[in-house]
């Protein structure tokens, strides 16, 4: 993909992201499940009763979500979670910062709304690129490793968080020169 800020490249981190199991995840407090069942039955029944009985099953389908946390919040849990594990130096100073734009540049790219990433246009290989570093460290996590002191230069890993701090260095020096 040659470095260049992809479609394809961020879709594929974020499906990669999704598809990892949360051990990251502090379990929170969820609403149990007999509640949301109930509320879903009493949404679908007001739909029902206001001739929209074929929205049952869709009302059910995402009041039965509830307990699932968003990717941001996934996302965010996660730099939190290899932070805590791996140093505060695993990932670039700004990852928190990157990783508030993932939704919305995978909201517009997966529903063809290209034109919707205006600004964020310019951040979307960072995005690509941070969400794969946290796939890799998530995998070497799961799997019970630790990181090496040096993964080597060939490692993807290690060319990723390298790019990423790069490019947050380049984005502080533009912010400063642009203040002064």
């Amino acid at each position: 993909m040659n470095g260049r800020p992809d479609r394809i490249r961020f879709l594929n981190a974020t499906s990669w992201f999704e598809a990892i199991p949360d051990i990251y995840m502090t379990s929170g407090s969820a609403i149990p499940r007999t509640d949301l069942d109930e509320a879903a039955g009493s949404a679908a029944a007001i739909l029902a009763g206001q001739g929209h009985s074929d929205l049952g099953q869709r009302v059910r389908g995402l009041i039965g979500n509830f307990n699932t946390p968003s990717l941001g919040v996934r996302l965010q849990a996660a730099l939190a979670w290899l932070r805590v594990r791996y140093g505060l130096a695993i990932l670039p100073s700004n990852a928190e910062e990157t990783c508030r734009l993932i939704p919305t540049i995978r909201g517009s790219y997966a529903h063809g709304d290209d034109p919707l990433l205006g600004r964020h246009a310019g951040s979307v290989l960072e995005a690509a690129l941070l969400t794969e570093a946290v796939c890799h460290l998530l995998m070497l996590a799961g799997l019970g490793f630790d990181l090496c002191p040096d993964l080597g230069t060939d490692h993807v890993l290690t060319d990723n968080l390298t790019r990423l701090k790069r490019l947050a260095l380049a984005r502080a020096a533009a912010n400063t020169s642009a203040s002064a």
